[in-house]
């Protein structure tokens, strides 16, 4: 191989890696990084539908449920579109109420043990 065709050689490699270089060195597509806050509200925002139990009882009159500050009344028996937020603060109410009601069974159970005893 001559000198010139090493030097050519050499200049297209040169050509090459300056291209390569360019499309390195151009501002890449700018993402806005994504707050998780901004993304948790936005979730927290959907709209699901929903049901709630009624009767003609206890389980009748409309359901209020407040999360800070964003308040609805949820009518009973039909199905209605409630935003996630709203439908997370009913499924803690009914665990908490299921907590509340299996410490009263065990505390009955207890209490009506004692009894036996005396």
């Amino acid at each position: 191989m001559s000198k010139t065709q090493v030097a050519q050689t050499d200049a297209e490699k040169i050509a090459e890696l300056e291209a390569k270089l360019a499309t390195l060195n151009t501002p890449a597509q700018v993402v806005e990084p994504i707050d998780p806050l901004i993304a948790l509200n936005a979730l927290l925002e959907e709209k699901i539908e929903i049901k709630l139990f009624k009767d003609t009882k206890d389980y009748k009159d409309a359901l209020f449920v407040n999360v800070n500050g964003d308040a609805v009344l949820i009518p009973r028996g039909i199905k209605t579109m409630v935003k996630k937020k709203h439908v997370l603060v009913i499924d803690a109410q009914e665990a908490q109420d299921d907590a509340t009601a299996k410490l009263l069974e065990e505390l009955q159970a207890e209490y009506t043990q004692s009894l036996k005893q005396i």
